[in-house]
């Protein structure tokens, strides 16, 4: 293990101590247990299928509001698509040592799910071990928004079928092959910023009492996407929509967990903000 595998390691640790030790703290003075009823039984793997569903319906529900809202950040992305070239000659001309281990040993495999996944069986350990019912909601929530999300990138991916930056010289953001043409062509959107948005989403929104929880969620979340610019992997604009559609969908899935956990027997939605994404599809 070389050193910055191993600072890493340590960091990740310390803070999920600080995490949990938060979590704990704020269970202490909070009635919770009665809030979050979310197990993982049938009814849980059955809002898998739900809550796909109301992805899927949601624009057909959207006020005019939220039609405006689709529209400035679809106009958002169409204009950093303009800019895709700009931003990964500024991103290449930037490199080093340090930063390319980062993404390496860091940013690349928390995208993946290989830090973000283990971090949330460790919050439904701890919540099974400390009865606390905020964390095992944030830790099943978590892991079905990352699930659907997921889902819904690669579909998203084979009716693009966009070139990555490193797959063609010059590089070249213009290049769509479309549906049912070469599957090495999947940079749109970015899977890695779409699945840790979509878990850092959770988070933020279950913890949004505390002021720091959100602000380190989205960071994070932040800084792992644009790794994927730094790599090479991907153009700015598929990490726009990639973050977008995550945070879209890790909205939808919070509110609706809550929902029908807490209040309703079936799924509702029709939320402002949480479903603004699926207009870019």
């Amino acid at each position: 293990m070389n050193r910055i595998t191993y600072f890493l390691s340590k960091t990740i640790l310390i803070i999920s101590i600080i995490i949990f030790s938060k979590f704990s703290f704020t269970q202490s003075h909070n009635n919770l247990s009665q809030k979050y009823l979310i197990k993982a039984d049938k009814k849980y793997f059955v809002s898998y299928f739900q809550d796909t569903k109301d992805v899927i319906k949601s624009p057909f529900r959207w006020t005019n509001k939220q039609w405006l809202v689709a529209g400035g950040i679809s106009l958002a992305g169409i204009i950093v698509y303009t800019q895709d070239e700009q931003i990964r000659n500024f991103f290449q001309r930037n490199q080093s040592q340090s930063a390319d281990d980062f993404s390496k040993y860091f940013f690349e495999p928390l995208g993946r799910g290989l830090y973000s996944l283990p971090l949330l069986a460790g919050f439904y350990f701890y919540g099974a071990i400390a009865k606390d019912s905020r964390a095992k909601f944030v830790a099943l929530t978590g892991l079905k928004a990352f699930v659907i999300s997921t889902g819904f990138t690669q579909v998203i991916k084979q009716l693009t079928h966009h070139h990555r930056p490193n797959q063609n010289f010059p590089p070249d953001p213009h290049i769509w092959d479309g549906p049912f043409s070469n599957f090495e062509y999947t940079s749109f959107p970015s899977g890695h910023s779409t699945a840790i948005f979509s878990i850092a989403t959770v988070i933020a929104s279950e913890y949004n009492d505390t002021f720091w929880v959100p602000i380190v969620s989205y960071a994070i979340a932040g800084l792992a996407s644009m790794s994927r610019i730094y790599d090479d992997e991907h153009w700015a604009s598929d990490v726009f929509f990639g973050a977008v559609l995550g945070y879209g969908i890790g909205k939808l899935v919070y509110n609706n967990s809550g929902k029908r956990f807490v209040f309703y027997p079936v799924s509702s939605s029709g939320n402002f903000g949480f479903s603004v994404v699926y207009s870019l599809k």
